[in-house]
Formats: C-alpha cells, structure tokens, sequence
C-alpha cells in the first residue's frame, strides 16, 4: 500500500530520518502528531518548510507546531467574522426583498419578481435556487423556519433566510432586477458611492460574497487555507480603501488571497464597530509571533505592511 498505518512512534521516525525533521523532544513530536495530525503538521506546511521533499536545514517540529497555531489563530478570526458578514447580508437581503414583494414566501419567492432570462443556464439556475429555498420553507427541520411553520400563518424571509445556504443568498441577489440591487446597495456604506457604476458594484458584492464563503469553506472543512487562491475580487473594489487597505500602486490589480479576503469581509460587515473589531482581533492575531509574522504574510498573500494599513484605515 502506498500510505499504509504507522504508528505514532513510527511517523516520528519517519519524520526524522526520511524528511529530515528536528526531534529535540520525542514526548512533544508524540503528542503533536497525537493532537493534531500528521498530515495539518506535514502536508499543511510542506510548501513553506519543504525543498526537494526533505525540510529545509533547521526545521523543527516545534516550528512546525507554532506555525500550525498561529495559522488557526488567524483562520478563527476570519471565520468568526465571515459568519458576522453572512448575516449582514442576509438581513439586507431579506429587508429590500421583503419591502419590494411582500413577507409572504408566495409572493417573494414568485419567479416573476426576478430577472427574465432567455439564457436556458441561467433561466435553469434562477429555477432550481428557487426552487431549493421554496423547499426549505415548506420541509426544514430547522429553527426558526420550522417553528413559524408551525405556529405562524407565514414565513417571513428574514426568518427563512436563517436557514438557506450562503451561496443560495448570493444567487437570489444575482438574480435580483436592478431596481432591487440598487436599493440594497444603498443601505452599504461602501457601495452607497456614486464613483461606482451599477454593474461594477454588482460586480464587487457578488466576488466579494464567493470569496468569503469559499475561503470560510477551506477553514470549516480543515483543507488547504494557507496557500490557497480562489475567485478574485473585483480590482474596483480597491477603490473603496484607496490609501489605506489598498495602496494607490494596487488599484489595478485583482486580488485573490487571504487579504482579498479581509477586504471583502469589511465590505460585507457594514457597521463601523464590528469592522473596527475584525481588523482589531486580525491585527492582535498578527502580531502574537514576530518571528512567524513575515513568512506567513508572503505565503497569505497579506501585505507585510498590514499594520500601517490597518492603523491607517481605522484613523481615517
């Protein structure tokens, strides 16, 4: 078998003498592989750490146990934040639907209200996430939509949106008209700017809303976060934190890792003191290991000055 079972003392020895890991304390290594797996502390970090399938000169399993730790330490914040924005969003969505059809799930969840397609892909899409949250409120098991089925004469959407999918709230937007998308936006104190045109604002909202949730993706199901790059967030959207988040010789460009991230989850939070707190805990998160600081901002994609940026953007 190419991946048969080792022992724990076996995946020491094998981390010792094949890969040329430092084992100063054998009773910690064990307890490291015990606590957190073989593969979070070797796969996660081979990209940093490894060179020709063998660790650099000097790795130890201590370092490898810090950086573990440290890329937690930043992943719960972004995670506990991006739940904040979901929430932000749902409820803004479930306002202007809400005020522009009706609180009566017939009504708000009638295909008429959204986009006509003559596209049969998108006319299919418009159909099935429909189709899934109509669903979702006739059979959900889940509170609250279960309970107001049960005791209430409707389903309000600002009930029913607790219990559909991040992504299938990102698709009912999409599929919004515009009179309803331009109404939302003027409740975000980001995208209320007349410097931005309707269809780069839609264009912001929608990166910004698959960035989150397929980086929050990569944390809730313990994969690759480090190093991964997913959808890019639109270059426009630099312009909302011009001199301070972004700098004047990055307004051009799009941005795809782990700071594309924090800016879209500033974007979504849209109140003043929970951004201040997310840039807060990230900016004490950041600065628990100088020695770590560096190196986890260049394989992030965070800028090494996010310190500057972030005391910046909170001053202005």
């Amino acid at each position: 078998m190419d991946k048969p079972f080792l022992t724990f003392e076996q995946q020491v020895e094998k981390l010792e003498k094949e890969y040329n890991l430092i084992i100063n304390d054998y009773d910690f290594a064990m307890e490291a592989l015990s606590s957190f797996s073989y593969y979070d502390l070797v796969n996660g970090y081979q990209n940093i750490y490894m060179e020709n399938g063998v660790y650099k000169e000097g790795i130890t399993i201590e370092l490898l146990c810090a950086t573990h730790m440290f890329n937690k330490n930043i992943q719960g914040v972004l995670f506990k934040y991006s739940t904040y924005a979901e929430n932000s969003f749902k409820t803004l969505l479930s306002y202007v639907i809400a005020n522009s059809f009706s609180e009566d799930a017939n009504k708000y969840l009638d295909i008429n209200n959204y986009r006509k397609f003559s596209n049969p892909y998108k006319k299919k899409r418009l159909y099935k996430t429909l189709e899934t949250i109509k669903c979702i409120c006739q059979n959900s098991n889940d509170t609250p939509t279960s309970f107001y089925r049960e005791t209430k004469d409707h389903i309000p959407p600002w009930i029913l949106f607790r219990n559909i999918s991040f992504s299938d709230a990102t698709n009912l937007f999409s599929f919004l008209k515009s009179k309803e998308k331009n109404n939302l936006f003027s409740y975000m104190k980001y995208l209320n700017n007349n410097e931005i045109n309707f269809d780069n604002k839609v264009n912001i909202l929608l990166d910004a809303l698959t960035l989150t949730r397929k980086f929050r993706n990569k944390i809730a199901h313990n994969l690759d976060f480090l190093t991964y790059r997913g959808s890019r967030l639109n270059k426009n959207a630099n312009l909302l934190f011009k001199n301070s988040l972004v700098l004047e010789k990055e307004l051009k460009r799009t941005r795809h890792d782990i700071w594309a991230m924090v800016l879209s989850i500033v974007i979504l939070l849209n109140n003043n003191m929970l951004i201040y707190n997310f840039l807060a805990e990230f900016y004490s998160f950041m600065e628990s290991d100088e020695n770590m600081t560096n190196l986890y901002c260049d394989f992030a994609g965070i800028p090494r000055d996010y310190k500057e940026r972030i005391v910046s953007y909170i001053s202005n």
